[in-house]
C-alpha cells in the first residue's frame, strides 16, 4: 500500500508543476463547452428537439472527462516507459498491480478537479438542474474518468511511442462518441453497431445521466449502467496490469 500511495504522490506532484496538464484538464473543457453552447443556441428549434440543449451539455460533460482522462494519461505513461522511468519503478520492486493503481489514484486528483469543474459549468452554460441529484451525476462522472485511465494504461501497453498511441486515440473515442447515445438514439442505430457499443464506457455514463437529468429518474433506478460502469474498470485495471511491462 505504501508503494501505491508513493506513486500516486509523485503523479499528483508531476500532474501540478506540468502547466499543460492544467490547460488541457481546466481550460480545455471550459473553452469546449462555450463553443458547443453558442452551437446549440445557434442550431434550429428543429435540431434543439432532436437533441435538447441540456442532454447535449451533460453528454458533453461525459465525453471530455472521458477524452481528458484517456489522452492524457496514455501519453504519460508512454512517455514515462521510453525515458525508462517505468523501468526504474520496476526496478524499485514495485508490483504491477501497485503501479497500475498508484497511476490511477494519482491521476484522480486531477479527474477529481475536472469532474468540479466541469459541472459546474455545465450548469450555467446549460442551464442544467442537478438538485438532489448532485451526488449521483459526480459519481458517474468521476467513475467515467477513472474508467477511462484504466482504458488508458491498458491500450498504452501496446503502444511503442507516442505515435501509435495518437493513431488509436481516434479508433477508440470517435466510436464512443457515434455510439453512446450522445448524438444518435442508440435505439436508432443497426444492430451490430447497438452491440458494439456495449465495448465504450461512454454508453453507461452518458445514458444514465441523461436518464437522471432529463427523465428524473433516482440513481437506484440507472444502477445496472453504473454497476457496468464500474465492471469496466475493473476488468481494464486488471488487463493493463497483466499487460503492462517496463519497456519494449
Amino acid at each position: 500500500m505504501s508503494h501505491v500511495l508513493i506513486l500516486a504522490r509523485r503523479i499528483s506532484q508531476e500532474i501540478v508543476r506540468d502547466e499543460f496538464n492544467i490547460i488541457h484538464a481546466v481550460i480545455g473543457p471550459i473553452a469546449t463547452l462555450w463553443i458547443v453552447k453558442l452551437v446549440s443556441e445557434g442550431i434550429s428549434q428543429l435540431a434543439l428537439e432532436y437533441v435538447p440543449m441540456e442532454a447535449l451539455g451533460i453528454g458533453f460533460v461525459a465525453m471530455l472527462i472521458h477524452f481528458s482522462g484517456y489522452v492524457l494519461c496514455t501519453l504519460v505513461i508512454i512517455r514515462e516507459r521510453i525515458s525508462g522511468t517505468l523501468e526504474r519503478v520496476f526496478m524499485a520492486t514495485y508490483e504491477r498491480s501497485e503501479i497500475l493503481l498508484g497511476y490511477c489514484l494519482g491521476y484522480s486528483t486531477l479527474i477529481f478537479a475536472q469532474t468540479v469543474i466541469v459541472l459546474i459549468v455545465s450548469k450555467y452554460f446549460f442551464n442544467l438542474h442537478y438538485g438532489k441529484n448532485l451526488l449521483a451525476v459526480f459519481v458517474i462522472t468521476f467513475l467515467l474518468g477513472i474508467v477511462s485511465i484504466g482504458l488508458a494504461m491498458f491500450v498504452s501497453n501496446f503502444a511503442r511511442r507516442e505515435s501509435h498511441a495518437m493513431i488509436a486515440i481516434p479508433l477508440i473515442l470517435l466510436p464512443a462518441f457515434l455510439l453512446s447515445g450522445l448524438i444518435f438514439p442508440i435505439e436508432a442505430l443497426p444492430k451490430f453497431l447497438k452491440v458494439l457499443s456495449y465495448f465504450f464506457p461512454l454508453r453507461y455514463a452518458i445514458l444514465p445521466l441523461q436518464d437522471i437529468l432529463l427523465r428524473g429518474l433516482s440513481f437506484w433506478q440507472v444502477k445496472l449502467d453504473f454497476i457496468c460502469l464500474f465492471g469496466y474498470g475493473v476488468i481494464t485495471l486488471v488487463l493493463g496490469s497483466l499487460t503492462l511491462k517496463d519497456r519494449e
